[in-house]
């Protein structure tokens, strides 16, 4: 019975339903087909978009890559430059001040000062070496002067002995004229 009419019930619809499938798949496949050709189209002008926006970015990347490039190496010249003209800046004054520093070591006073009008770190060694130079010519005019001085007491000291012998010369004579 009842079990088998069910059974044999679904059957058919599902056969049915298989059936409609099959006549609804020739109706699917005739529409489907145009449908197909413009994907197809499609997935065509897409790839070949992609195809062409690959090549743009491979040119932006390429020329991206040689500003860079340009931009480094431009950099690196800009800092070489910066590098010898602060060096240039600082170095030179560095070798004349050492150079009149030797000269005044060596007793030479009468070198010229360079940098003492400027005002960073170079113009204040410039004037602390100015400064050593006015005190060692200082020091220098005082030796001068005292040896000018010490000469004039041993020309005094001379004379006074000079003048102290020939006094006794002649008080010696005085003396033997007089005890004869």
């Amino acid at each position: 019975g009842v079990k088998i009419d069910s059974y044999l019930a679904a059957f058919i619809t599902m056969a049915d339903r298989l059936l409609a499938v099959r006549e609804n798949s020739g109706k699917f496949k005739l529409h489907y087909n145009p449908v197909k050709t413009t994907l197809d189209k499609m997935i065509g002008d897409i790839s070949a978009k992609t195809d062409l926006s690959k090549a743009s970015f491979d040119t932006i990347r390429n020329t991206s890559f040689l500003a860079m490039s340009f931009l480094i190496v431009a950099g690196l010249v800009t800092v070489g430059f910066l590098v010898v003209v602060i060096g240039r800046g600082i170095s030179r004054p560095m070798v004349s001040i050492t150079g009149i520093m030797r000269r005044l070591a060596k007793g030479d006073l009468n070198v010229d000062v360079e940098g003492v009008d400027r005002d960073d770190e170079i113009g204040d060694m410039a004037k602390a070496v100015k400064v050593f130079r006015e005190t060692a010519l200082g020091a220098s005019a005082l030796e001068e002067t005292n040896r000018r001085e010490q000469h004039q007491r041993e020309e005094r000291a001379k004379r006074l002995e000079s003048i102290t012998n020939a006094f006794a010369g002649e008080v010696s004579g005085v003396l033997e004229r007089v005890t004869t």
